[in-house]
């Protein structure tokens, strides 16, 4: 009986691996078509400087895009040399006049089964990708904390005995310092400069890295260890 049982096994273990490495192509290819569709959407509709900026829409517009798209995509490849954790330390440096603390990284993630079920105790698959959120730092002494982003303007800066709603990207980091210390962690201050690679509406959880970044720059200033699940929680 086992003997008749073996080709089924066989045949459920290959198609298992085949689907999990289609399932592995088709998230390649959603990651790629979100770096794309990222980068089209910053697209300028003309190119500046050229003849055909006075013509009108059309072919000539049309082609106006695809010249702007490469680009784009040019500018990418060339400053993607140098890898996000070097330049926010850079960065840091010229900030602050010093080297960072700390070097910190969330990445973002993927959902093979389960999206908008993990918050309602149901099954989920996520994967990690390499697309990640970095963060330099360094410790503040006097519970204050400043984050600057070299995506978006404007720093997030507050103190952290003093909680309240601020604007655009930085209700993020007010956040998750708010739930930190609802949840009894003992803060310290902190200064960074953050960049991050995670396209943004995209489904790929740049919030969600955003969120956990933020909390392991705080475990790492204030000395207590960093918990994934206990975060996740939170």
């Amino acid at each position: 009986m086992k003997d008749c049982l073996r080709p089924l096994a066989y045949i459920s273990h290959s198609c298992l691996v085949t689907s999990l490495c289609g399932v592995t192509a088709g998230l390649t290819l959603r990651v790629a078509w979100v770096e794309r569709r990222a980068l089209l959407l910053k697209v300028p509709t003309r190119s500046v400087g050229t003849r055909e900026n006075r013509q009108p829409k059309g072919c000539g517009h049309c082609r106006n895009v695809i010249a702007s798209t490469n680009n784009v995509f040019s500018r990418t490849r060339i400053t993607n040399r140098m890898p996000l954790q070097k330049i926010v330390s850079a960065e840091f440096h010229k900030r602050f006049a010093a080297p960072p603390q700390s070097i910190v990284r969330a990445p973002g993630r993927v959902n093979l089964i389960g999206e908008h079920t993990d918050y309602n105790d149901g099954f989920v698959l996520p994967m990690a990708i390499d697309r990640a959120v970095w963060i330099a730092l360094r410790r503040r002494d006097d519970r204050r904390v400043r984050v600057h982003s070299l995506d978006i303007p404007n720093p997030a800066v507050f103190s952290l005995g003093a909680i309240a709603h601020g604007e655009s990207w930085d209700e993020y980091v007010r956040g998750v310092a708010w739930s930190l210390q609802e949840a009894d962690f003992q803060l310290e201050g902190w200064e960074g400069v953050m960049s991050s690679d995670v396209p943004i509406g995209a489904g790929l959880s740049s919030s969600a890295a955003l969120e956990m970044a933020i909390a392991t720059a705080f475990s790492v200033v204030s000395g207590w260890q960093f918990d994934p699940g206990q975060m996740a929680r939170i």
